[in-house]
């Protein structure tokens, strides 16, 4: 498929089935992950925000039109990841068009405006390691935290996820959070 030759790895993965097919689509998920985390929280530092990222914030109140409201910095810089990877890591081809619907799949509905993940009875989202609307609208609220795209792992690793996420994840799905009672400790 590559007649340039730049993509070697790509086009000897798209022999290895059907298994290494969906692994890679998994990894490139993963990987494209830590790349945004690490990229995305770049682009705050207050000498690139106004350069890359300003654009995109300007939108306190997200919705699936500022989804891609980017500087073309921030473009080129997440489209890169796409060019990046099947260089180190070999990728199927079909695999690069299934993980774009996914990006934008996943960035549309964090910037949908409604909070779509099913809550546990604490008040907690049912799959908490992944991100939710309500994670990325904090985000756009206060843009010191909640940097992560799919994932709540790098936010929660490097101590960046808001401390408000989960009472404002319940508020969203309307639920109470469960709060621990105080022992009563008997009088005697």
């Amino acid at each position: 498929m590559d007649r340039t030759g730049l993509y070697p790895f790509a086009d000897r993965a798209n022999t290895w089935g059907p298994v290494w097919f969906w692994a890679s689509l998994a990894l490139m998920i993963l990987g494209h992950d830590a790349y945004y985390y690490w990229v995305h929280r770049a682009m705050h530092l207050p000498r690139f925000f106004r350069k890359f990222h300003r654009r995109h914030h300007r939108s306190n109140n997200p919705s699936p039109f500022t989804a891609y409201s980017f500087d073309l910095r921030e473009a080129f810089m997440m489209v890169s990841f796409v060019a990046l990877w099947p260089l180190v890591t070999p990728t199927p081809w079909g695999v690069i068009p299934l993980f774009i619907l996914h990006q934008i799949f996943r960035n549309t509905l964090l910037h949908s405006g409604y909070e779509l993940m099913p809550a546990r009875a604490d008040g907690r989202p049912l799959l908490d390691w992944l991100t939710t609307t309500t994670h990325h609208d904090l985000h756009h609220a206060s843009a010191g935290s909640n940097f992560g795209l799919y994932f709540t792992w790098w936010d929660r690793l490097m101590r960046t996820e808001n401390p408000d996420y989960h009472a404002a994840y319940a508020r969203a799905v309307r639920r109470a959070p469960v709060v621990e009672a105080e022992p009563v400790l008997a009088e005697g």
